[in-house]
């Protein structure tokens, strides 16, 4: 086997080009700024040790070997998550986010307030939260009043305008 060639096959590869093969096993190719970048896309698969391609799903490990959850399954699952939720008297939305959203609301009316308690923040929260569960409830007993499961914009623009004429 001389310099130039590939393993048992008869194609050369010249000197000078982005390829430079090293042992079979990994390839070291050049990008164009100059840089090696070494990939594992070239490597043969007879080079690798301890792998078994047979193919039978006995072999196969994690996630492709975990059976698949049936809709009823996730179902109960969503269901589970939602209790969890109405239980729970924590708040929902992130705090950072959140008070970055006042700030940044109140710079756009009032620009001379530059501080809130973490109290405020906090009161403001809360009644966010309340104001967002209770639309959302509104709108989905209007879902249920038009015979639907999917809430749709037109509910939520409905009750918004019921709730302002009040």
């Amino acid at each position: 086997m001389s310099r130039g060639t590939l393993g048992d096959s008869d194609s050369v590869i010249e000197e000078g080009t982005m390829h430079n093969f090293d042992y079979r096993t990994r390839s070291s190719i050049t990008n164009p700024y100059g840089q090696a970048s070494t990939s594992r896309a070239a490597t043969s698969r007879t080079s690798r040790k301890g792998t078994n391609n047979t193919g039978n799903s006995n072999t196969l490990k994690g996630a492709a070997r975990r059976k698949k959850k049936t809709p009823r399954q996730r179902e109960i699952r969503l269901l589970k998550s939602i209790m969890q939720f109405q239980k729970t008297t924590t708040l929902l939305i992130p705090r950072a986010p959140f008070a970055r959203l006042v700030r940044e609301i109140s710079f756009n009316v009032n620009p001379d307030i530059a501080r809130y308690t973490i109290t405020a923040l906090e009161a403001l929260q809360e009644a966010t939260e309340m104001f967002m569960v209770q639309l959302l409830q509104d709108s989905y007993l209007l879902t249920m009043h038009r015979k639907c499961v999917t809430l749709s914009t037109a509910d939520m623009m409905l009750i918004r305008a019921l709730k302002l004429n009040l």
